[in-house]
């Protein structure tokens, strides 16, 4: 509980870097699961304030975390990609569709 992990958190696992990436509200964690429960407290990636993240995952080769957001207000659906070798975001797209209820990547 102290590291925001909570029951409507997202959790995408990436094996071959032995990281777990979560959600808290707008927020993304990575957590090392080599860190024996030491879960991190400043995020690495945040969604504007106003949504949460309900729907995450991998592109194929795994350096893009693939992201949808509801607003908490309008219910409306965003998709944002953050590059996970620097740090950034490679694409969005804002209020592209109504609520989110689930995410798939294809190839």
């Amino acid at each position: 509980a102290t590291a925001g992990v909570k029951d409507n958190s997202q959790v995408v696992g990436i094996p071959s870097t032995n990281l777990m990436y979560y959600s808290s509200g707008n927020a993304l964690y990575a957590y090392s699961v080599l860190s024996k429960g030491n879960f991190p407290t400043t995020p690495d990636f945040t969604c504007p304030e106003g949504e949460e993240i309900v729907a995450m995952v991998l592109n194929a080769d795994e350096s893009e975390l693939i992201v949808a957001t509801n607003s908490t207000a309008s219910q409306q659906g965003s998709v944002y990609a953050f590059n996970l070798h620097d740090k950034k975001l490679s694409w969005s797209y804002k209020n592209v569709t109504g609520k989110v209820v689930s995410l798939m990547f294809r190839k």
